[in-house]
């Protein structure tokens, strides 16, 4: 795929304070996010991606499973990513997100 046909995608400031914080916990966290934020971009969907609940149809709200490769425990070892895929000037643009709140007056909003 070349770079052109590839989703654009944007972090909202509060994913990097929420690495952060992952960081302390989950050595590579940063390594982590950036691999699923490149598939997702690629088009690839990751292993247990799920619509998000209370959306409807109407919003491509999704939320998946990020392993923590600094851990041997696998997807249950990892944390969860929540991301939106909207339509901006006729582009796929996906929204990354890691904390409901903010998340439910984004979509709503």
């Amino acid at each position: 795929m070349d770079d052109s046909s590839k989703k654009k995608s944007l972090r909202l400031p509060q994913i990097n304070r929420d690495v952060k914080v992952l960081r302390k916990k989950y050595r590579s966290a940063d390594v982590d996010l950036l691999y699923a934020e490149r598939l997702l971009r690629a088009g690839q969907i990751l292993p247990q991606t799920d619509p998000y609940p209370g959306f409807g149809e109407s919003h491509s709200i999704y939320k998946t499973r990020v392993i923590n490769t600094s851990s041997d425990k696998g997807k249950s070892g990892g944390y969860r990513l929540i991301y939106q895929e909207i339509i901006i000037d006729d582009e796929e643009v996906i929204i990354l997100k890691t904390r409901r709140a903010e998340f439910h007056g984004l979509a709503r909003g």
